[in-house]
This record gives structure tokens, C-alpha cells and sequence, in this order.
């Protein structure tokens, strides 16, 4: 006899339903896998017991009944059902701990009815199975599942690669050439590559992993952008790259490290060079304008010991008088006072009265292969030591160099100048020179020399030979320079092309005017021989001076008549001989000289002189001086 345990509808029972477990006797078997169970009638097969015949007709009865209901059921979900079978399986399992096997039909009914109607079909369905079997096939069922969760990830990393890859091709090519994302992976140069993902081994992971494609890091098709310093302009030259240029070609004088002080003028040159340089500059260009940067911060208002015995020490030295152009944009041939060649060089700095200060750089002397003509006349800038002046002798192309008037301070003429043997013309008058004059280290070296300014420094000593014997001498100027000696070298042999001679405020020479300056006649037009205690009478050989246009003898000692053969030097116009006490007799210019405008003359000795237009020292001393001007 059968009974028929009520059910509710359910979900067909597949082979993928995970399977509660079955009672018989004392023994709960846990449910069996997918792979032990293809099939109802798998389950039908069954060990069978000492149970008796009423209990196993009641159990075909549910199975046929359980058939029945899971054919009506089919909209329940797998994963539902087995959800709930493991539910139902700690149930069983607590109550066959506490309840003992039913023995009877009635008892196997009753126990049915209490079980949930999912769990009833189960357990009507199954048969027991052995437990030390079913362990097993649960430890299997585990690595299975452990296998597959393994298998899902790598499955999808892989799918992960694939689709990341497909992105990012698609977002390069829709990027145009010159752009870059934001977003894309490398285009920001200051970010790392993209790492390769880390693929960590899992507990039951297969010996053999799947063999993955090697992680190339994106590479996009912009470069890099060098960084700048300091403010620039759009097309500025690479910042590093002039300072690395002016170190690698020597023009950076101490290898760089004077760019280490900010105060220096090379620092602040490269500085202003960088903040201005356009890329489509050259090297050359690039270090023309840092040289003349140099020169341009080392001497602007720049405070030295004799800018404060110049300007005081309270006052700061004031600017350049004119710096129009320096340290802007504008070319730099351009600028005050720059000359350049046909091709750009810098062929002459010509910056004279224009309050410059400090020291000259050595940078100047990056020139040397160009420059012609420098003149720093009449400025502040101070030298210190006997190498201070070195740089004079790099500038060997130099054929005009003026830098009188400045505080060089030396002792003797710097040595120097003998490498400069293109020289055509040089002062170095006013410069604070003094000691021994060093003529014969220098001046035979410069043949082409005809014009020598050297006045105003403490020589000491007679004019050397081999400044007389310049071949090419024209222009001779060495007031107050503390000389000696006299004048009997002033022939036509010894300075056959002698256009101007100036050699005043020399107490220390001696002797008269000799009568071989006649000779000169076809050249000498300016002669100052004043205050060098010249005596003797002026001899008649001075009226062959056919070109002389100005004439200073004053303040000398000086005696006799003046000669009347002055009437012949119709081309005069300066005449001074004041101060000579001794001098008598008329002036006999007066009415011979018609163009003669200036005359001085000690008219209570000399008279008449109605031409003359001062009569003493004392009135003529400043107005007439001959200061006023060379020929």
C-alpha cells in the first residue's frame, strides 16, 4: 500500500540541479555531482537493503509522483533549485542525527510530510550511497568548481587585454596628427608606461597557464617637449642648450662655473640671452650677444674703487650715458656704438664718454678674430693686477685701440700690446701707467703704428728709440709724462712722416730747438713744445715749416728775437710764445700772416703786437690752450 506525498510545483529536476541528499538507515548521503548524475534513471539504480517491499513500493510511488510534478514545473531556475537543495541538505542532515529510520509506511509518509515540498522530492527521488564515495565526489566536485572560477578569471584578463588594446587603437587613430589625448596612455611624457597585468596563481590553477601576448607600452607619435627655464618667448632657444653650447665651445671661460654666481655679468648675460635667443639663431649670433651682454652688465653702473674715487661714497655710478639697443631684441649690429662686417661679426665697440664702470670682462677677447676698433675713452673702468689687462693681447686683428682715460692702473706699458702688430693707431694716454716704459717689448712688433697717444702717465724717462724709429709715425702725443732727454732725434731721417708732435708738462727734458727740424717741412703742421724748459733762441730754419698751421713754444726758456723768416709760414693761424721772458724785439706776423687769428706773446717784451690777442701767461694760459684740438 502507497501513499502519495502532497507537492508543490517545482522545477524539473536536470542534470545540471545540484542533488539533496538521500537517508537510509543511519547513513546521510550528501547529494552526488553532475558528473555521477546524468540522468533519472541513473538515480533509479539503486543499491537495495534488507528494507522491506511496503517501503520500497512507497518509494517508487513518490518517484513517479515527482515525475509527474516536474514536468508541470518549468519556469523554476536552475540555480534556484540548487541553491535550495543545499539548504535542504543541512536540514536531512539534522534530522537523521535527531530522528531514527522510519520503519513503517505510515512513518516514512510522516516523516515526508514534514520535509519542505522541494526537499521531499529529493529525497523521495534518491537513493542512499555510500559516505566515504560521496566525500570523495565532493572533494572533486571543489577542484572542478576551483578549476572553472580559475579558468573564468584568465579568461577574462585575456578579454581584458584584447578590448583594452582595441581601445586604444581606435582612440589613436581617431587623434590627429600634431594632437594628443589627455587621456591617452603615454601621451603625457612625464607619466610611466602602463605595467603588463600581474597574473597571481589561484589554489588549483592548471600547470599549463595560457600563453599570453608580451605588453608593448603605447607609443604615441608626438616627442617630448624640453623643458625651459625662466620666461621665454614661443620661439626661444632651448634654455640648457646655449648654456651647454657656451661651455662646449670655450666661450664660457671657466667652464661654467661662472654661471654658478648670480651676481656675475655672465650669469646675467646668459640670462637675458636665454629670456630673448630665437631658435632660428646661430652660434655665432648667440655668442656675439652674450660677449656684448658680458661687457654690458660688467661695466653698467657697476661699483669699483674708482667709481667711488669718481662719482664719491655716497653716490651710486650712474648709468650709460647711451645704450640704446643693448640688451633688447633689436640685432645687435644695431645697437650704440656696434659695428659689424658684411657678414655680422662684430668688427668695432666704440663706447667712449659713456660713463662706463667696473671692469672690462675677459669675454671681450671671443672677438679677437674680428674686432678692429675699440674705444673706451675717457670711461670708469679700473683693472686690477698685472694679468687684469691680458685680454688687450688676444684682440690681435685689432687695428685701432683707444682706452685712455680710463683707471687701469699698470706698472709700465702692459706688455701685451706687442701681440697686437696690426695696430694702426693706440692710446693709452691718462691710463695711470707708470714705472718703466717696456717700449722694446711692444712697439717693434707694430710697424703699421703712426698714431701713438701716450700722455698723462708716469714714465720716467726719455722717449725710447724704438717709438722715434716707427716707421710709419705720424701723430706723436706724450704730455706729461714725466720724460727726459731732448730733441735732437726731430729730423726728417729719424721721423720722415712726423705730421704732429705734442710733447708738453715735461720739466725733466732739456736742450733748444734744433735747426734740423727744417727738414720736416713737407710734414710737420703741429708742434706743442710747452713748459719742457726749452732754451736757446728759435732758429731760422722754423720759416721752411711750409705746413705748419699751429705753433705752442710757450712757457719755456726761450731767448732772442722772434725770427722774421715766420712770414713765410703763410698758412698759420696759431702762434703762442708767451712766458719766455727773454724774448724781445717786434712781432713780425702781424701784418705778413693774414690768416692768423690766434697770437699770444708777452707784450710788455714784445711790441708792438698789434695782432696779438692775449699779452701774458696769466691772460692766455686757459684761453689759448692748446688743448683745444689736434689738426
Amino acid at each position: 500500500m502507497s501513499t502519495s506525498v502532497p507537492t508543490t510545483a517545482e522545477s524539473p529536476t536536470t542534470a545540471s540541479d545540484a542533488q539533496t541528499p538521500t537517508i537510509e538507515g543511519d547513513t546521510v548521503t550528501e547529494p552526488i555531482t553532475i558528473e555521477d548524475a546524468p540522468s533519472d534513471e541513473h538515480y533509479n539504480r539503486v543499491d537495495t537493503n534488507d528494507n522491506t517491499k511496503d517501503e520500497e513500493a512507497a518509494i517508487s510511488n513518490v518517484e513517479e509522483e515527482e515525475t509527474t510534478n516536474n514536468n508541470k514545473n518549468e519556469e523554476t531556475s536552475t540555480d534556484e533549485s540548487s541553491s535550495k537543495g543545499v539548504q535542504e541538505l543541512v536540514a536531512i542532515e539534522a534530522a537523521a542525527t535527531a530522528k531514527p529510520e522510519p520503519s513503517t509506511e505510515a512513518d516514512l509518509q510522516k516523516q515526508a510530510n514534514e520535509m519542505p515540498n522541494n526537499t521531499k522530492d529529493s529525497y523521495m527521488t534518491h537513493t542512499p550511497r555510500d559516505a566515504d564515495a560521496q566525500k570523495r565526489r565532493n572533494k572533486r566536485f571543489l577542484c572542478y568548481g576551483a578549476a572553472i572560477v580559475v579558468l573564468l578569471i584568465i579568461v577574462g584578463v585575456i578579454l581584458g587585454i584584447a578590448f583594452g588594446k582595441e581601445g586604444r587603437a581606435s582612440q589613436n587613430s581617431s587623434t590627429s596628427p600634431g594632437e594628443t589625448d589627455d587621456t591617452t596612455s603615454g601621451s603625457d611624457p612625464t607619466q610611466s608606461p602602463t605595467s603588463a597585468p600581474s597574473l597571481v596563481a589561484e589554489p588549483g590553477t592548471p600547470s599549463a597557464p595560457p600563453v599570453l601576448e608580451p605588453y608593448i607600452p603605447e607609443v604615441t607619435n608626438q616627442p617630448s617637449l624640453r623643458p625651459t627655464q625662466g620666461t621665454v618667448i614661443p620661439t626661444a632657444a632651448p634654455s640648457s642648450g646655449i648654456k651647454a653650447m657656451l661651455i662646449s665651445t670655450g666661450v664660457a671661460l671657466r667652464g661654467g662655473g661662472e654661471f654658478l654666481d648670480e651676481t656675475t655679468p655672465q650669469y646675467r648675460s646668459l640670462m637675458w640671452l636665454e629670456s630673448t635667443a630665437l631658435r632660428s639663431w646661430s652660434d655665432a649670433k648667440l655668442i656675439r650677444r652674450y660677449v656684448l651682454g658680458c661687457i654690458y652688465f660688467g661695466t653698467f653702473s657697476a661699483t669699483t674703487a674708482s667709481s667711488i674715487v669718481f662719482y664719491g661714497s655716497t653716490q651710486d655710478p650712474e648709468p650709460w650715458l647711451n645704450s640704446t639697443g643693448w640688451t633688447t631684441g633689436e640685432d645687435e649690429c644695431t645697437w650704440y656704438g656696434i659695428t659689424c662686417s658684411a657678414n655680422g661679426d662684430i668688427a668695432g665697440i666704440t663706447l667712449p664718454e659713456n660713463r662706463l664702470s667696473g671692469r672690462m670682462p675677459n669675454e671681450i677677447k671671443i672677438f679677437k678674430d674680428t674686432l678692429v676698433e675699440l674705444d673706451l675713452t675717457s670711461n670708469i673702468i679700473e683693472n686690477i693686477g698685472q694679468e687684469g689687462l691680458a685680454w688687450l693681447g688676444e684682440l690681435t686683428k685689432l687695428e685701432y685701440l683707444y682706452i685712455g682715460g680710463n683707471y687701469f692702473g699698470y706698472f709700465g706699458l702692459p706688455p701685451f700690446l706687442g701681440n697686437l702688430v696690426e695696430l694702426r693707431e693706440l692710446d693709452v694716454s691718462y691710463c695711470s701707467f707708470h714705472g718703466p716704459m717696456n717700449a722694446e717689448l711692444i712697439f717693434p712688433n707694430t710697424p703699421k703704428l703712426y698714431y701713438l697717444e701716450m700722455g698723462g702717465n708716469g714714465f720716467n724717462s726719455s722717449i725710447p728709440d724704438v717709438i722715434i724709429d716707427l716707421p710709419e709715425l705720424e701723430r706723436l702725443y706724450m704730455d706729461n709724462s714725466f720724460l727726459s732727454g731732448d730733441l735732437s732725434w726731430l729730423s726728417v731721417d729719424r721721423v720722415p712722416f712726423l705730421f704732429e708732435l705734442w710733447i708738453d708738462d715735461n720739466v725733466g727734458m732739456s736742450g733748444s730747438l734744433p735747426a734740423s727740424i727744417g727738414t720736416l717741412s713737407n710734414t710737420l703742421a703741429s708742434l706743442s713744445l710747452t713748459s719742457i724748459s726749452l732754451g736757446g733762441t728759435i732758429p731760422t730754419e722754423i720759416g721752411l715749416l711750409s705746413n705748419m698751421i699751429q705753433l705752442w713754444l710757450y712757457d719755456n726758456e726761450l731767448e732772442g728775437a722772434v725770427p722774421t723768416e715766420f712770414t713765410a709760414l703763410t698758412g698759420l693761424r696759431i702762434f703762442h710764445i708767451q712766458g719766455n721772458p727773454l724774448l724781445t724785439g717786434d712781432m713780425p706776423v702781424c701784418d705778413a700772416l693774414p690768416v692768423l687769428g690766434d697770437v699770444g706773446a708777452d707784450c710788455d717784451t714784445i711790441t708792438p703786437c698789434d695782432c696779438c690777442t692775449c699779452c701774458s701767461m696769466a691772460e692766455c694760459g686757459t684761453e689759448n690752450d692748446n688743448n683745444e684740438g689736434t689738426v
